[in-house]
Formats: structure tokens, sequence, C-alpha cells
């Protein structure tokens, strides 16, 4: 395996300051159901579809809190 496309192992640290932090945030939105109403966006979904209505439709945007999304990325 070729190790030059690996990052140094000086930006170990880095990433762990970032993994914790993330790791028990995102537990404990998991546990308490926390969503911040200041991270309520409206973003654009692919498919949106209605649980119990006939209102499948394609392409529009949707409220939603974007919290998950942040974390999933910093993790």
């Amino acid at each position: 395996m070729k190790a030059k496309y690996l990052f140094p192992s000086k930006y170990k640290k880095i990433g762990w300051l970032i993994l914790i932090p993330t790791f028990i945030l995102g537990l404990y939105t998991v546990i308490t159901e926390f969503e911040p109403e200041f991270l309520d966006v409206n973003v654009f979904a692919i498919l949106i579809e209605g649980i119990f209505q006939d209102d499948n439709r394609l392409f529009g945007f949707v409220d939603n809190n974007i919290l998950n999304e942040i974390l999933g990325v910093l993790m």
C-alpha cells in the first residue's frame, strides 16, 4: 500500500478533537431527540413522500432540521 495518499500523523490529534465531541453530541441528539429550531431550514429534496397521503412528488423543498447532516459530515 502506498502511504503517499495518507495524511501525516500530526493530523490525528485534530481528528480526535473533532470526532469525540461530535460523537457525544450525536449520541445526545439520538437519545433526547434534540433538534434546535435555528437549524430548521428549507432544503431541496429529490423525492417527497407523504406517509398517509397520496402526495408523492419529485423535486421540491422540504422543511428539515440539518443537525443530523452536520454531525454526519463531521463524523
